[in-house]
């Protein structure tokens, strides 16, 4: 098979992919924090996949890549979205389901109930 452009096309990729992680990193979404809804991660990885995006399209727009199909590039930045979007919702629910089992909680117990024990209770 002949790809025309393979070279070009996997540098502008990978190129791609370096940015998304970089960005998800910089918004620590490799960690799940146990306080966001999983809407308000799907908007948060959704956010992390757009500005690389931008800056990708930017490039091709400015360094005028004549090769670089429009609708390939807005299929990849759908298909990124929903697929890192359904995987943290998955990741979310598997790490709710081993939180109601007791994975990974820590229990204390307090005993008293002057002002230091009621802190740690609210908190």
């Amino acid at each position: 098979l002949h790809f025309p452009n393979a070279r070009e096309y996997s540098f502008m990729f990978t190129l791609w992919g370096v940015l998304i992680i970089l960005f998800l990193r910089s918004r620590h979404l490799y960690a799940t924090d146990r306080d966001l809804t999983i809407p308000r991660e799907s908007f948060a990885t959704a956010k992390a996949v757009f500005y690389p995006s931008m800056i990708i399209a930017a490039a091709v727009f400015f360094l005028q890549f004549k090769f670089i199909s429009r609708q390939v590039f807005l299929t990849s930045f759908t298909a990124l979205v929903i697929v890192l979007c359904a995987w943290r919702a998955i990741k979310r629910v598997i790490v709710r389901l081993g939180i109601s089992k007791g994975y990974n909680n820590f229990n204390t117990l307090i005993i008293g109930a002057g002002t230091v024990g009621r802190m740690l209770y609210q908190a």
